[in-house]
C-alpha cells in the first residue's frame, strides 16, 4: 500500500512539474493538455472511483492553490473526473479502456471546468463546447495516450 501510494505521489509530482514547465511551451492558442487530469484518470482506471475521486480532489485542490483560478473549481471537476474514470473504465475493453475513459472523462471535466470559469459571463454553450472543450479534450487525449504508453509499466497494478 505504501509503495503504491508513493508511486502515485511521485506520478503527481512529475505531472505537476511537467504541467508547470513543459506544457506552457506546448500550448496552442487557448489549448493545452492537462497532465494532472491524465494522472487522475490513470489512478481512477487502476484503482476505482473512491481512489479516483480522492486523487482528483487532492490534485485539483493543489492545482487551484498554485494557480490564480477560482479555488475549488479544479477540486470539484477533478474529483468528478476521478470518480467517473473509476466507474466508466470497466465498461470498456481492457485494450482500449484508458483511451475511451480519458476521452469521455476529459470531455466532462473540461465542459464543467469551462462552464465554471465562464459563469456569470455572456458566453454561449456552443462557444464553450466547440472553442474551448473539444480542442482541449483532443489535445489532452493525444498527450495523455503518449504518457500512458510511457508510464503504464512503471505504476504497479497490484491490489491494495
Amino acid at each position: 500500500m505504501k509503495r503504491i501510494l508513493l508511486q502515485y505521489v511521485g506520478l503527481f509530482l512529475v505531472g505537476l512539474l511537467f504541467q508547470s514547465t513543459v506544457v506552457p511551451y506546448l500550448q496552442i492558442g487557448r489549448w493545452k493538455p492537462d497532465l494532472l487530469l491524465v494522472v487522475v484518470v490513470f489512478i481512477g482506471v487502476q484503482r476505482g472511483p473512491v481512489w479516483g475521486s480522492t486523487a482528483g480532489f487532492v490534485i485539483g485542490l493543489i492545482g487551484d492553490l498554485l494557480s490564480a483560478q477560482l479555488v475549488g473549481s479544479g477540486a470539484l471537476v477533478k474529483s468528478v473526473a476521478g470518480y467517473l474514470a473509476g466507474r466508466l473504465s470497466p465498461l470498456f475493453d481492457v485494450r482500449s479502456q484508458f483511451l475511451f475513459t480519458l476521452l469521455l472523462v476529459s470531455f466532462v471535466h473540461d465542459l464543467g471546468y469551462f462552464f465554471l470559469l465562464t459563469l456569470g459571463q455572456a458566453v454561449s454553450l456552443n462557444r464553450i463546447v466547440f472553442v474551448f472543450t473539444i480542442p482541449n479534450v483532443f489535445y489532452t487525449v493525444v498527450v495523455g495516450m503518449l504518457v500512458y504508453f510511457l508510464l503504464r509499466g512503471w505504476i504497479s497494478n497490484e491490489p491494495v
